[in-house]
């Protein structure tokens, strides 16, 4: 059964053109580094679980972007997925303002 090898991974890179390389290094430092810097800045001022919802909202704003940057067609099958996302991000908030109504003593939550 063949896998990936650590030869096969080093094989591919060095393939790779000067413009691969470019592409690697900006996704690396620009959107995954200034992405986790923006973040735990967000984190001092917000409750975790409000933070995280643009985590939980990523697969969302990539279908938008692809929309809007490259022309990207709305299926069905995408709206059901963004209406999935919305909602399960809508209970999760929902889930942990009511946790922190509970902790703080403000009584039973409301379902």
């Amino acid at each position: 059964m063949g896998g990936i090898t650590w030869a096969g991974v080093v094989g591919k890179a060095s393939n790779c053109s000067i413009r691969g390389w470019l592409a690697f290094a900006f996704l690396a430092i620009v959107v995954l580094g200034l992405s986790m810097i923006l973040f735990f800045a967000v984190l001092k001022s917000l409750p975790v679980t409000v933070a995280l919802a643009s985590t939980y909202m990523t697969p969302l704003f990539g279908v938008v972007l692809a929309m809007l940057l490259l022309g990207e067609r709305l299926t069905a099958t995408t709206a059901i997925g963004a209406i999935l996302v919305l909602g399960a991000t809508a209970l999760v908030m929902r889930s942990d303002a009511a946790q922190e109504r509970l902790a703080a003593g403000g009584g039973a939550a409301a379902g």
